[in-house]
């Protein structure tokens, strides 16, 4: 997994381009003006929504670049199964086949697509960051990882079919998601899987912040049956995240309180001062040598977790008896038209 450190470079350069006007179409229904209404104003965005489909999106709805996940992303997180998040549990454990060609996109340092390969997939995977792609492949070996987009991607033409592509907390950073799609059918077989999972608009918000230079579409059950189902996939799984001990942790200890001291990224840095070498080789020799300094963070993270879980225990038993929900929305759809 890999952390927000930073947005402050992206809004500079977005502030000096807000003259820009409303929205004339949808970006996923194509509906007119007249559908449309705003929303609500973030920094220099503005929500805007659509009552046709109920697709919300950002204003002005423009993808950062891959320099800028490059650059505000650490790359040095949780690997191995720490990396791995609820939508990529709910993968693991009820993949929709189990055997075959697998493409993950957004693969980060490929700690997912490492788990599927030991479980006999021929796994793929593609990543917009050139640093998690040396990281994969100096992590795991991973052969068949590139630091490409779905679209250049497919420019190649010896690239083979498919019969799953996943993309875990992927269609949220996308400024045309709907297109996005569309690629993803390109490389995938005939009656084919796509498997994701994506922040959900409607879960318990308080310490969650789903919003832009990152997140340029907020996403719901109804817009992801919707935009699913017009290009020719039948949703088969559909499961929204119950609340967990990881929301309280989040909202008690996640980057934005004032409970979180910082104390990884902070060793992080002053590790990387005592090394001379390019940034993806610094990355990988502090993941891979697992310098004791940050192993030490992180079974003192662990500790933590799990006493903060039994603290809240009785918290989670009441959201969960009330049904709330918490974070993500997992999805599981199938090719049935090309």
């Amino acid at each position: 997994m890999v952390k927000r450190v930073g947005t402050e470079n992206c809004k500079d350069k977005m502030r000096e381009k807000t003259n820009f006007v409303k929205p004339s179409m949808c970006p996923i229904c194509r509906s007119s003006d007249g559908d449309l209404f705003s929303i609500e104003h973030f920094n220099v965005w503005d929500l805007y929504g659509c009552n046709n489909c109920d697709a919300q999106w950002w204003e002005p709805l423009k993808h950062p670049g891959r320099e800028f996940y490059e650059d505000a992303y650490d790359m040095v997180g949780s690997s191995g199964d720490n990396a791995i998040g609820w939508g990529n549990t709910q993968f693991i454990k009820n993949p929709p086949t189990h055997r075959g060609k697998l493409l993950d996109v957004g693969c980060c340092s490929g700690d997912f697509i490492n788990v599927m390969r030991g479980k006999g997939f021929d796994v793929w995977g593609i990543d917009i960051s050139r640093r998690t792609i040396d990281l994969a492949r100096a992590l795991y070996g991973l052969e068949h990882v590139y630091p490409e987009t779905i679209e250049e991607f497919n420019t190649h033409g010896d690239t083979p079919k498919f019969d799953v592509v996943t993309f875990f907390e992927v269609i949220e950073h996308l400024d045309r998601p709907y297109e996005f799609i569309g690629e993803v059918k390109k490389v995938l077989e005939s009656g084919g899987y796509l498997a994701f999972s994506t922040p959900d608009r409607e879960c318990l918000r308080f310490g969650w912040h789903d919003s832009p230079p990152q997140h340029l579409f907020k996403w719901n059950e109804r817009v992801l049956r919707y935009m699913l189902e017009r290009q020719g996939f039948e949703v088969v799984t559909l499961i929204r995240e119950p609340i967990s001990a990881k929301y309280f942790s989040y909202l008690f200890f996640g980057s934005a309180s004032p409970l979180s001291f910082g104390i990884a990224s902070k060793i992080k840095s002053l590790l990387r001062k005592n090394r001379k070498e390019d940034p993806t080789k610094i990355d990988s020799a502090l993941m891979s040598e697992q310098h004791a300094l940050l192993k030490c963070v992180e079974h003192g993270a662990k500790l933590k977790k799990k006493v903060f879980s039994v603290l809240v225990a009785p918290l989670v038993l009441i959201g969960k008896i009330l049904g709330l929900k918490w974070q993500s929305i997992y999805v599981v759809a199938k090719l049935t038209k090309s």
